[in-house]
């Protein structure tokens, strides 16, 4: 992408100022591609697992079990 805009500014002949050329070479870096894969993973695990507990109904297994837990901890 930033080296399609690169492409575009170039062929253009359009002017940058330095303070927007910089911040397109920090959009061009990898610092935080690491953070979003993994938001992407978790996100990803989260609608399986909601997924698995509506239709195999886990969702009113877990309530029990946590019921249970809870009366026990509060007699």
């Amino acid at each position: 992408m930033i080296q399609l805009l690169n492409s575009v500014r170039a062929g253009l002949g359009l002017h940058v100022p330095e303070r927007m050329a910089r911040r397109l070479e920090d959009l061009a870096s990898e610092r935080g591609q690491a953070f979003v894969e993994y938001m992407i993973l978790l996100v990803f695990i989260a609608i399986a697992g909601a997924t698995l507990i509506a239709f195999t109904g886990l969702g009113g297994d877990i309530q029990g079990a946590l019921t249970t837990i809870g009366n026990k901890i509060n007699p």
